[in-house]
């Protein structure tokens, strides 16, 4: 890890991560070690002296505020006692990076789920949707991509639709014949303009606050660790 870290410029970084780690846990850092599979951001598992280990996120830097959002998302979660999600210990602004508890589990494919995961799962849902907004007092970021408004649903949905129609997005051999045969954005379009007229008296009425509720929104298979008990622990609240 320390030859590739000097490639890389990480050094200072890590050399700089270590002894903030050290300074907010209170017990010397003896390793940190690279985590494999992170897609945008660095991720580090840190051992301390005293046998604890917690994760050091380092977020990519882009206009989405991702350590910002997931930690404080996670911040509000643990205040309310919630199990199964990462817990969140320090972070460091000008170095882009939160510290959060290790959590230990494996994943498991959509198309292995029993119903022990299948419930872990529902429970998990269910909970966060019974934390209402008046509860909240942190100043939460509005998740990513959220529609609180037939308007804004139409919005997101164009939005989505739009890349496939200029050519943009990269698509699985055949879909982009179908999509010409089936003239399937064309016909997107024309229900979301007929749904703009049939809804107008409400469409750009917005959720009442009251009817709000958290969403991790990136919290798929992909993003969910199982221990041997079939304990869930929920990962990436980026987004939320």
């Amino acid at each position: 890890m320390k030859k590739e870290a000097v490639e890389r410029g990480w050094e200072p970084y890590l050399e700089e991560l270590r002894a903030r780690i050290q300074q907010a846990m209170g017990a010397l850092v003896v390793s940190v070690v690279s985590i494999e599979g992170g897609m945008n951001n660095l991720l580090y598992k840190v051992m301390l002296e005293d046998g604890r280990r917690c994760v050091a996120k380092r977020y990519c830097q882009d206009d989405r505020s991702r350590l910002r959002r997931e930690y404080d998302v996670l911040s509000v979660l643990h205040e309310k006692g919630f199990a199964g999600v990462p817990v969140p210990l320090a972070r460091f602004d000008d170095l882009h990076t939160g510290i959060y508890s290790f959590a230990e589990g494996r994943q498991v494919d959509a198309c292995d789920f029993s119903t022990r995961e299948l419930d872990a799962t529902v429970d998990y849902f269910t909970r966060l949707q019974s934390i209402l907004l008046r509860d909240v007092t942190t100043e939460l970021l509005r998740a990513q991509s959220s529609a609180f408004s037939l308007n804004e649903v139409t919005d997101l949905i164009l939005e989505r639709v739009k890349p496939f129609k200029e050519g943009r997005e990269e698509m699985a051999p055949g879909i982009e014949e179908f999509i010409k045969e089936s003239k399937a954005l064309s016909i997107v379009e024309d229900l979301l303009t007929q749904s703009k007229k049939q809804f107008s008296a409400r469409f750009y009425q917005e959720v009442a606050n009251e009817d709000k509720r958290l969403s991790s929104v990136d919290s798929g298979p992909h993003n969910m660790l199982w221990d041997d008990e079939g304990n869930l622990t929920v990962l990436d609240f980026e987004y939320a």
